[in-house]
């Protein structure tokens, strides 16, 4: 893709492919909007997909979408932002149908996931997403928890573990997301332990920096110790900050193990995870044992 041309109420609007440079714009409006991104996600995203991201522009920049795609049949949305001033004239309808074009054209067969807040579930209804699974926000103060002694099962994430972490983090998800493992323990700040059981790795899970506090995400664990065993290591690296977590409503041991922590439920930032794509279900690969997200852009 080059670029396509929009024209919308008399003015051109250009859209082309997403800059490394454009990013810090893009995610300056993000946290304008009140969204708490992760500080190094772009440059993740970027990483893992440089050719899905798209930016319509005038004379500046005026909206932007990512299609982020992880294997030939599994792409996830997000961020998908149309700058206030330009909003209600149609450019983020314009640059939907510009990159969903090009993604149904060359990945006919491709399923699409994304997580929608629920006032724009009908709208993504519209457009052929299914909603699968509810997806809970909590918010826990580290800062009043109690520093655990180190388990002796839990061990920090290396590059040497990446590997094997990647091959249980597949069992549990629709594709490969090594990539994404290499790239996240080189960020600043950021960190991850794995729980294993005579050499048997049972969980994992990272903590990293965001706008307002940390995030803790991707979190997978065989049971819900093991899950709560994680969080209290990860929580020691919070430095007393405020830590969020997304979690599944596919998992029912996730209310207990955020009540655990003395989690604070925030439902106004609740989201809906829907998939575009027949035979959806296959996608949905042991959720029960997700504790939390990656991240709301890419599952």
């Amino acid at each position: 893709m080059n670029h396509s041309i929009i024209e919308l109420f008399g003015k051109t609007i250009t859209v082309t492919l997403m800059q490394p440079t454009d990013f810090k714009e893009i995610n300056q409006w993000c946290i304008d909007e009140g969204w708490n991104i992760g500080i190094h996600d772009s440059e993740i995203y970027y990483k893992i997909d440089p050719i899905h991201h798209y930016i319509a522009k005038t004379n500046k920049s005026v909206a932007s979408l990512s299609l982020i795609k992880h294997s030939p049949a599994f792409f996830t949305l997000g961020p998908f932002i149309v700058h206030k001033s330009y909003r209600g004239q149609g450019v983020g309808e314009a640059l939907w149908n510009v990159g969903m074009t090009r993604i149904i054209r060359e990945y006919p067969d491709a399923h699409i996931a994304l997580c929608a807040v629920s006032e724009q579930v009908d709208r993504y209804k519209k457009a052929d997403f299914i909603p699968v699974l509810s997806i809970q926000r909590w918010y826990i103060d580290s800062s009043q928890l109690i520093s655990p002694s180190m388990s002796d099962q839990c061990t920090s994430i290396t590059n040497k573990l990446i590997p094997s972490i990647s091959q249980y983090y597949q069992n549990h998800y629709v594709t490969n997301r090594e990539l994404l493992l290499k790239e996240l323990i080189l960020k600043p700040k950021t960190n991850g332990f794995v729980f294993m059981d005579d050499n048997v790795i049972k969980g994992f899970g990272f903590i990293r920096p965001c706008v307002r506090g940390f995030r803790i995400g991707a979190l997978i664990a065989d049971t819900p110790e093991i899950a709560q065993t994680l969080i209290a290591e990860l929580l020691v690296l919070a430095q007393s900050a405020p830590v969020f977590i997304d979690v599944p409503s596919s998992n029912p041991h996730g209310i207990h193990c955020m009540n655990a922590f003395h989690a604070v439920r925030a439902p106004q930032e609740d989201t809906i995870m829907m998939i575009k794509g027949t035979g959806y279900s296959s996608y949905l690969k042991q959720w029960e044992q997700h504790y939390g997200l990656f991240s709301l852009e890419i599952g």
